[in-house]
């Protein structure tokens, strides 16, 4: 039996560049291709098979969130990856529906088309750790206490100073990563009955972490992109914390001091910060934050950015 375990691709009015990619690695994958040309004969022929990955575009929010969420009724395990045009803002409806796309990409061919193949092979093979697969070969540390930060951020910012990063996006990376860090810190671990440890403490505390609960820290540098990740032990993130972050960010919504505040605000922080954020978890076993920047992002890209919450499935 191939790797599809007989599930299929159904994709939405594909261009001729997306679906010369998603039939290759359909291919390679050994994953059945089904092509609609309008929805409803996406709807028909979602009826017919499980469905794996269900690709569309947001054109119009109402009508193109509502498809989706039929598509997820009928097959809820299935990842929707949604391109969307830049000029596309505020609220999508789905949202409020609680209905997530997995994965949102910005169209702007062909710069989405590495996006789109590192993410479909992650969806596919179900192997989605690590910024390796974004073409960088990563420098990694452990960290085990939270007096090392200062020392390993500073290192960091060494190391990407010597490839001549600007300002601008170093002080973004420092930023991005310093959230990541403290949220890996903070927030991340819990203890045998699912409770947090150290949320609550103070961000200035000295935490000294046991060796089960360390988050692990990679960086490095490609042509014109600079990638950072954070990885904790716990596996205890969550879709709709991801997405509720995305919303807020839709339409232009901060979050708000005081109780809620905690890591909502160093996501949110992160999102604003970065050309594209991924989210990789293992329920129970590990979290891994991924962030992307740019040297030549365009000015006043926020609504550009692509944003993708990978889960591994259980064998």
């Amino acid at each position: 039996m191939p790797n599809s375990e007989r599930h299929s691709i159904l994709i939405l009015r594909p261009s001729r560049e997306v679906l010369g990619l998603t039939k290759k690695i359909a291919d390679q994958l050994g994953y059945p291709l089904v092509i609609a040309r309008h929805g409803a004969e996406a709807l028909r022929k979602a009826e017919k098979q499980p469905l794996r990955l269900f690709m569309f575009h947001i054109q119009d929010p109402v009508k193109d969130c509502a498809l989706y969420l039929k598509i997820k009724k009928a097959w809820p395990n299935c990842e929707g990856l949604a391109f969307f045009s830049k000029s596309l803002l505020g609220d999508f409806p789905l949202f409020k529906a609680r209905v997530y796309p997995d994965h949102l990409i910005p169209e702007k061919f062909p710069e989405e088309i590495p996006d789109l193949q590192v993410t479909m092979l992650k969806i596919l093979s179900n192997d989605i750790f690590g910024i390796e697969k974004y073409g960088i070969k990563p420098k990694k540390v452990r960290l085990q206490s939270s007096l090392q930060k200062a020392g390993i951020l500073e290192k960091i910012q060494a190391f990407y100073l010597s490839k001549k990063v600007p300002v601008r996006i170093l002080q973004k990376a420092g930023l991005v990563l310093d959230e990541l860090v403290m949220n890996a810190i903070f927030d991340a671990p819990v203890n045998g009955r699912g409770k947090r440890v150290y949320y609550g403490r103070k961000r200035d505390s000295v935490i000294g972490l046991k060796k089960h609960e360390c988050p692990q820290i990679a960086y490095g540098f490609r042509k014109g992109v600079l990638a950072l990740s954070v990885t904790d032990p716990f596996g205890t993130f969550e879709k709709s914390s991801f997405f509720s972050v995305i919303q807020r960010l839709r339409v232009k919504r901060s979050i708000k001091e005081g109780a809620g505040k905690g890591a909502g605000m160093g996501l949110f922080m992160t999102f604003r910060a970065v050309d594209e954020l991924i989210v990789n978890v293992d329920p129970g076993k590990r979290t891994e934050f991924i962030a992307l920047l740019r040297l030549k992002a365009p000015l006043g890209s926020h609504g550009q950015r692509s944003l993708h919450f990978f889960q591994c499935r259980s064998p």
